[in-house]
């Protein structure tokens, strides 16, 4: 698990549905991008009630939660986002002010490359 401390994503707060569809279209272009979905606090999926979205938003839960535990416990400052790797892909999840975005990325792709693109996407609306 590789945890991230500096850079915050812009806050999406309670943005609307549309809005809200409308950035994680946006992040579902970007390469490497399999799945990409909101999350209240609880793991609560805000967007997509299928399985999969359930599912994700609940393990990116579990991630960002043991990090942010992690993070406390080290004395290292509030955890932002979480980067997980495992044999399916990685999973990238950013704490927000209300809510998680959860993202799913193949792992045949730089994820250095997907970080960035997600950041701009996130900080310009773009």
């Amino acid at each position: 698990m590789a945890e991230q401390n500096s850079h915050q994503p812009e806050s999406m707060g309670n943005a609307s549905p549309p809005v809200l569809r409308q950035l994680l279209d946006r992040l579902l272009k970007v390469p490497g991008v399999i799945q990409a979905i909101v999350s209240d606090k609880n793991g609560v999926p805000l967007d997509d009630q299928s399985d999969i979205g359930r599912s994700l938003a609940t393990r990116g839960k579990v991630f960002i939660d043991g990090a942010i535990l992690a993070g406390k416990t080290m004395g290292v400052g509030e955890t932002k986002s979480v980067a997980v790797h495992d044999h399916n892909g990685r999973m990238l999840v950013y704490a927000l002010d209300n809510q998680y975005l959860h993202i799913f990325v193949t792992k045949d792709i730089r994820l250095a490359l997907v970080e960035a693109a997600i950041s701009k996407i996130l900080a310009t609306g773009r």
